[in-house]
């Protein structure tokens, strides 16, 4: 059973990811990451442009299928969309997530303006803070339907700290391995 870490590029998802495994042990995995093993891609650029969204998504189904295969659940980072490689925002499939073997959803938002400065910092790009704002919008809407899609939670944390995330993350954890 795995729990999705969403939010658009630049949050902290892979941050408070890796946190989360040093505290508490937990087995993390970007969803690029995985994608990348599993059709042996070199690293992308850092535009963060996707040209094969549905081929990717089906590569991470697969992905996924191993550690559940070897029955190791995973903090899964990603997104509920992606910029196809004209740069427009592209849904991810409900039925890619109910593929995912989910538990729960976490969400993060902040500032649109700390996230500014973090893809400034980590990608050198100056995204506007009109369109950080917009993606979170549409971030958070597509999260919304599709785990109301597949009757999942889905806990919205606002620029959490270390501990309140891996807290959240331990919550769904526990809650799996209870029913």
């Amino acid at each position: 059973m795995n729990v999705f870490v969403a939010g658009v590029h630049g949050v902290g998802k892979t941050y408070l990811c890796e946190h989360a495994v040093r505290s508490h042990g937990f087995t993390h995995a970007s969803a690029s990451k995985l994608i990348k093993e599993q059709l042996a891609l070199p690293e992308w650029n850092a535009n963060k442009l996707v040209s094969d969204i549905e081929g990717n998504q089906l590569a991470l189904i697969a992905a996924i299928q191993r550690y559940a295969d070897a029955n190791t659940p995973i903090l899964l980072d990603g997104h509920f969309l992606l910029r196809n490689s004209a740069g427009e925002l592209t849904e991810i499939k409900t039925e890619v997530f109910a593929s995912l073997n989910l538990v729960g959803v976490i969400l993060l938002e902040k500032d649109p303006q700390i996230i500014r400065q973090q893809i400034a910092d980590r990608d050198g790009l100056d995204p506007s803070l009109d369109a950080l704002q917009a993606a979170m919008e549409v971030e958070r809407s597509r999260a919304e339907v599709v785990c109301k899609e597949l009757g999942l939670p889905l806990n919205v944390l606002q620029a959490p700290t270390e501990q309140a995330f891996a807290q959240a993350a331990q919550d769904y954890f526990s809650k799996s391995t209870v029913r």
